[in-house]
């Protein structure tokens, strides 16, 4: 659900929809499938593309590309219906293969591109945003249950102080990093709404199945599209 790409294009409608409905659905999915009980979910960062070769502004740029994936069915079709040649990398192979020329191409959240150096290697970045990433604060639902209900209470208080000052220090990490990676002298693309519409139109294939399977009643709970 949350790797359906070009599905969130602000972090504030993620945040509604995570703190409403849609967080409701999915920690109730969660709890039922775990010994988990979500606490609160946290922003990963809007991902990104890189990569060594030439500037990315169309789909077709993406072409013959090797590109680093995630150990992901639906990531690697994504990026293979956009032109890429996807590689599974294992996250400790990812830096790596970057600077070996390995791969050509990758795809993180800003502050990684800057914390693991891959801008070093990598000189053209777009921002493509095409997958906003959530992290899950879990607790263990056994002995949550086990605590008392103030111990409950306090804890819930606590995670949605902490959830609130994660995501206000993750907004303020994206700007820093991207001023830091354009004075390192990286190549930006910013995509306009046609230039991204036309990477939300070449995925779409591979998109397709996986929002059936979903159904329309949980897709309907996703952040509207922005105006």
């Amino acid at each position: 659900m949350l790797d359906l790409p070009f599905a969130v294009a602000r972090r504030e409608a993620a945040y509604a929809a995570l703190d409403g409905a849609l967080g409701r659905r999915l920690a109730d999915g969660l709890a039922a499938r775990s010994g988990y009980r979500v606490l609160g979910w946290w922003d990963n960062g809007f991902r990104h593309l890189t990569n060594r070769v030439r500037p990315i502004r169309a789909p077709a740029d993406c072409r013959g590309l090797r590109l680093r994936t995630l150990a992901s069915e639906l990531q690697q079709a994504v990026f293979r219906a956009l032109g890429f040649e996807p590689v599974f990398l294992d996250p400790k192979d990812l830096v790596p293969a970057v600077r070996s020329g390995a791969v050509d191409a990758q795809e993180n959240p800003l502050t990684n591109v800057w914390n693991f150096g891959i801008h070093a290697y990598h000189r053209h970045l777009t921002l493509s945003a095409h997958v906003f990433g959530v992290a899950a604060l879990l607790c263990h639902a056994a002995s949550w249950r086990a605590w008392p209900a103030e111990v409950r209470q306090a804890l819930a208080e606590a995670a949605a102080e902490a959830g609130a000052a994660q995501r206000r220090l993750a907004a303020a990490e994206d700007v820093d990093g991207l001023a830091k990676l354009e004075a390192a002298g990286v190549a930006i693309v910013r995509l306009t709404d046609d230039a991204r519409g036309a990477f939300v139109r070449a995925v779409e294939p591979a998109v397709a199945p996986r929002r059936a399977a979903l159904g329309a009643g949980l897709l309907a709970l996703l952040p509207a599209p922005a105006a």
